[in-house]
């Protein structure tokens, strides 16, 4: 399928209706999974880069949950043309909630994560941070926000309120210190600090008694006073029904537990 070099009409109408900087999140968390084809400021038309694939899940709940990422790439070492290709795991986006910039902060910070933080409206100064070398010579940077001309110029598609809250946001940039895969760590931390502690919400049980398996299925609708983490959900359901070989669903992430 050809693509083409413009953004498609229904998404300039999705990114056109953006009204809050949410919106954009939740945009670009549809970008992220193909349910939206074009990001502004990246080819119309074209999903997330292959070695970001991986990624997709955790960027998402990022995005979801008020990380509005921008760049991201994997740690990882690898040989290109008889060259030494290292990148350090990096993301950097905005966040609009004081709240979350300071868990993610705090969380970053105490992981031993190099973070850079630019408030909103404050200059854009700084040294760039190497993310990326080719035999040891610089090839990425990562680390500053964009000058207020150039961010104009490549969310112009959102509107005015959006762009508003947009500028409103801390630009937030985390790098792992050391280049290779060690730093994918990076990634787990800053999704703890968004989701913080897991809470499950539903949970399904196939039996084998009998070598038949049978399905059973309990939901949780956790409220703000009275949250049920994994551990005592997981214990009150296998005392209810005695069964094993349990699939969870954690914040919308399935994970098999024995």
């Amino acid at each position: 399928m050809m693509r083409l070099p413009w953004m498609n009409r229904t998404d300039k109408r999705r990114w056109a209706a953006a009204a809050t900087f949410g919106d954009l999140c939740d945009l670009t968390a549809g970008w992220l999974t193909g349910q939206v084809r074009s990001l502004p400021a990246y080819q119309p038309n074209r999903g997330p880069d292959d070695e970001t694939t991986s990624l997709v899940p955790t960027l998402t709940a990022y995005c979801l949950g008020g990380y509005l990422t921008t760049w991201s790439q994997p740690g990882l070492t690898e040989t290109i043309g008889g060259g030494l290709w290292e990148q350090r795991a990096t993301v950097e986006g905005y966040v609009l909630d004081p709240g979350l910039c300071g868990r993610l902060v705090d969380a970053a910070t105490a992981a031993g994560l190099v973070v850079v933080v630019h408030p909103p409206n404050g200059p854009a100064g700084g040294d760039p941070i190497t993310v990326t070398t080719f035999d040891g010579e610089w090839y990425t940077s990562a680390g500053l926000p964009l000058g207020d001309d150039l961010m104009r110029a490549e969310w112009s598609i959102v509107s005015d309120p959006a762009f508003a809250e947009l500028t409103s946001a801390t630009h937030l940039t985390v790098i792992a210190p050391e280049f290779g895969p060690g730093g994918n760590r990076l990634w787990t931390v800053l999704h703890t600090a968004i989701e913080g502690e897991p809470v499950i919400t539903h949970i399904r049980f196939v039996s084998d008694v009998d070598g038949i398996p049978t399905p059973f299925t309990a939901t949780y609708k956790p409220t703000d006073d009275d949250q049920v983490h994994a551990r005592a959900f997981v214990a009150a359901c296998v005392a209810d029904s005695g069964r094993r070989d349990l699939v969870v669903t954690e914040n919308g992430t399935a994970r098999r537990l024995r």
